[in-house]
């Protein structure tokens, strides 16, 4: 199978989002069900840094996604170069923290595939090969199962504390940071 599943970590003024890495949680559990790689982007100015505290979990590639037209942030901006990589990889699933920021771009991303995103989701299952995002209804009173139809690429985003840190798998050598501008 090729493609990916691709994370895109989220850093505002030189701090990581710590969803993103509860988002990976996500993506490790995506990418071992699909049996595809898993990619950790990092979108933004002088983030190589940032992107070495995903080094001691389990991902494949770890990309510093460069570009002087990502700072100050843009939503237009954001939602071209993610796209761009989407393209570029092939990404098959693409997982985002849920923040401000995500809920600004992403869908903008979404929409250059003709793809909705599943937003604001709680749990991510694999079943047969396939993914189902797990969203609430009614102000949490109720779970519901989202599987998106169709060819990737396919997008969700995840609510803080979805996911714990401690859950995430670790690292059998530390994956290195590629630049990309």
């Amino acid at each position: 199978m090729t493609g990916c599943v691709l994370v895109i970590a989220e850093q505002r003024q030189g701090e990581l989002n710590i969803s993103s890495l509860e988002t990976l949680v996500a993506g490790q559990r995506a990418a071992e069900a699909l049996g595809v790689e898993l990619v950790v982007a990092l979108p933004g100015v002088g983030v190589s840094p940032l992107l070495e505290q995903f080094s001691a979990y389990r991902a494949d590639r770890l990309l510093a996604v460069e570009h002087a037209a990502l700072a100050p942030y843009g939503p237009d901006a954001y939602a071209a170069v993610v796209a761009d990589l989407v393209r570029e990889l092939e990404a098959q699933w693409v997982l985002f923290p849920h923040s401000y920021q995500v809920r600004d771009f992403a869908p903008r991303v979404a929409a250059r595939f003709q793809r909705s995103l599943i937003s604001d989701c709680v749990d991510l299952r694999a079943e047969g090969g396939e993914l189902t995002c797990v969203r609430q209804l009614f102000q949490g009173k109720l779970h519901g199962d989202v599987r998106a139809q169709g060819e990737g690429p396919h997008f969700a985003s995840f609510q803080p504390a979805a996911f714990n840190v401690d859950q995430l798998a670790a690292a059998a050598q530390p994956a290195v940071v590629e630049s990309r501008a």
